[in-house]
């Protein structure tokens, strides 16, 4: 999903853009990039701190 448009999204779902856009509203989320970058932002590991040990 990260790697798809709405545009690309709402045909691989057989629906509306707008249909795509409101489903990202009714999560929570302003639009369907905030949701994008929320989701890319899940699948990144944190870097360790690197002051942890000293």
């Amino acid at each position: 999903m990260i790697h798809h448009t709405i545009n690309q999204m709402a045909d691989e779902l057989e629906v509306a853009e707008s249909t795509v856009f409101r489903f990202c509203q009714r999560v929570g989320f302003k639009g369907y990039q905030a949701l994008k970058i929320a989701l890319a932002a899940e699948m990144v590991t944190p870097v360790a701190d690197i002051h942890e040990k000293i």
